[in-house]
């Protein structure tokens, strides 16, 4: 009996291959993600310095035009947070996507590997059930009546 064929092996490997092509993505996105979290800290880390350093010039001598800078300093760093933190938000959502794509190509390629377990059980049943046959066609053949006889 020639052996079981899955005529659509092919789209499977096609699938699998979209499969690791959106992990891959969403490996990339994850990073771009981790980045920009790692950068908004070390914004809003800087941020509190300035903070902390205009603070601490207030105790002592301190300008006007000293303060100035250092306020310019903090509004400039939280237009940097800012922005910053919209990065993460576009990472956040790019991230989501790329994570919906993968769970997708999951899917399409769990489908047709489903389809090919059952389609190979049915072929596993379908080949035994024709040995079942031949056996008992030899066995018949072999200890069964005589064609002419009659019971």
């Amino acid at each position: 009996m020639k052996r079981f064929l899955f005529r659509l092996e092919p789209v499977l490997g096609l699938r699998a291959a979209k499969e690791s092509e959106a992990q891959a993505s969403y490996g990339r996105a994850l990073e771009a993600m981790r980045r920009a979290e790692e950068d908004l800290t070390d914004a809003r880390m800087e941020l509190e310095r300035l903070e902390e350093a205009l603070n601490a010039s207030r105790r002592g001598r301190f300008t006007k035009n000293d303060q100035i800078i250092a306020l310019n300093a903090i509004g400039y760093q939280q237009s940097i947070c800012q922005r910053k933190a919209d990065r993460l938000a576009h990472f956040q959502k790019e991230a989501q996507a790329r994570l919906q794509d993968l769970l997708a190509a999951k899917r399409a390629r769990e489908v047709l590997e489903r389809l090919r377990a059952k389609q190979q059980a049915q072929y596993q049943r379908e080949t035994e059930r024709r040995e079942q046959v031949a056996v008992d066609d030899a066995v018949m053949a072999r200890f069964g009546r005589p064609k002419g006889a009659m019971v």
